[in-house]
């Protein structure tokens, strides 16, 4: 059983609105969902929770997953395993291969999506992923609205692309009181997705990438890297320059792309180890996108 140095205020609502006005009286609360966040960074069975507790698990709006022909639409608190569940077919390729490499099945099945999102952590999961597929969020907040007669209690709610959601120093950036309650991600069909995690001795480094073909004619491309210095690195120069090549790439082609790639990345400060094994994952994706494959095939 954790150990809490002080019993926090736990509040349990059961509607945004609810929600939103507690947070709207206690900015300075915890929001509490999953809880791997807070459970990957406790000291043995010692839990550090102080002040107050927002438990939105009871908040069923927020666990509502909604499909339409142009976006795929997930709550904030939607679990992970529950993303998995619907499969390859309607998750993006690359976002289901990060989902499956969180952790075991108990821990997916705690997991949230818009507690991933909002994770100050070291690396951010499926931020990059969602970056590159235009994919929007909503935030939402408690606000009260002048009438001539009374004050009119209601919440504001506004959608923005995900990459307005962190600073330079990929910090989260929310107004006060603010929730992030809906992601959407737009349905879009990508003849290639790529998404690797590389761990180990330096820096770790995710890699994620999309590309689209049409008659062997590279027709879009988005490349992304995160590590901890830098949330998210992309050359949308280099992305600008390899689109309408046809491939397969040639090897010189392949030898230019590479050095290009290491100049941008020596310029990010980036060490050598990290800036050569960014380089490889993508001349590795490269080169698997120049394999002969059927027309629409992933």
């Amino acid at each position: 059983m954790a150990k809490l140095n002080r019993p926090p205020v736990i509040y349990s609502p059961t509607t945004i609105q609810d929600l939103l006005k507690i947070y709207h009286l206690n900015p300075d609360a915890l929001i509490y969902a999953g809880g791997t966040g807070l459970l990957s960074g406790a000291e043995g069975d010692i839990l550090h929770i102080r002040g107050s507790v927002i438990n939105i698990a009871g908040v069923e709006e927020l666990k509502k997953i909604n499909r339409t022909d142009r976006y795929l639409e997930l709550g904030a608190s939607v679990p992970v395993s529950k993303v998995i569940d619907l499969g390859k077919s309607i998750v993006p390729e690359a976002l289901y291969i990060a989902l499956k490499q969180m952790g075991p099945p108990q821990i997916r099945n705690m997991a949230t999506i818009g507690g991933n999102i909002c994770r100050q952590a070291n690396t951010m999961d499926i931020f990059p992923i969602l970056h590159l597929h235009d994919c929007q969020v909503e935030l939402r907040r408690f606000r009260e609205y002048r009438s001539p007669r009374r004050f009119l209690k209601g919440s504001g709610s506004k959608w923005i692309p995900v990459s307005r959601l962190i600073d330079n120093d990929g910090k989260i950036i929310m107004e006060s009181g603010e929730i992030l309650t809906r992601i959407r991600i737009p349905n879009e069909n990508w003849t290639f997705e790529s998404y690797r995690k590389i761990d180990g001795p330096g820096s770790p480094l995710i890699f994620t990438a999309l590309a689209r073909l049409d008659k062997h004619i590279l027709t879009d491309i988005r490349l992304s890297y995160s590590t901890v210095r830098e949330k998210l690195i992309r050359n949308r120069d280099l992305e600008a320059e390899m689109i309408g090549r046809r491939v397969p790439f040639s090897g010189r082609d392949l030898t230019l792309l590479e050095g290009k790639l290491e100049a941008y990345f020596k310029g990010t400060g980036e060490s050598s180890f990290t800036t050569a094994r960014a380089s490889a994952l993508t001349i590795q994706f490269l080169e698997k996108i120049s394999e002969p494959v059927d027309e629409g095939r992933v």
